[in-house]
C-alpha cells in the first residue's frame, strides 16, 4: 500500500532508512492511525515539538517544490502550446 519495495520497507523497520514526512502521513492513513499516534510510538515524545517543528518545515519545503514543478510544467506547456500556433500562423500566411 505504501508502494515501496519489501527492501525499502525492512531499512524503515531496521532503522537505516529515516521516514519522510510524506511517507509517514501515507502510513497514518493506511492503518487510520493519527499521525501523534505514529509520533509517539517511534519515541518523539522526547523532542515532540522540535521534531514536529521539524515534519512541518519539511512538509512545507515539499509542498514548495512540487509548486515550483508545477509551474516549470505549466510553463513550458504553455510555452509548446504559444510556439506550435505561432509556427501555424506562419504557415498559412497570418503574422
Amino acid at each position: 500500500m505504501l508502494h515501496i519495495s519489501t527492501t525499502a520497507y525492512g531499512d524503515i523497520e531496521r532503522n537505516k532508512t529515516e521516514v519522510t514526512v510524506s511517507r509517514l502521513l501515507k502510513i497514518s492513513k493506511i492503518l487510520e492511525v493519527d499521525l501523534n499516534e505514529i509520533l509517539n510510538e517511534i519515541g518523539i515524545n522526547k523532542d515532540k515539538d522540535e521534531e514536529l517543528k521539524r515534519l512541518k518545515a519539511e512538509l512545507l519545503l515539499a509542498n514548495i517544490e512540487s509548486l515550483r514543478w508545477k509551474e516549470r510544467f505549466l510553463r513550458s506547456v504553455f510555452a509548446d502550446t504559444s510556439s506550435r500556433q505561432s509556427q501555424e500562423r506562419k504557415r498559412i500566411g497570418f503574422k
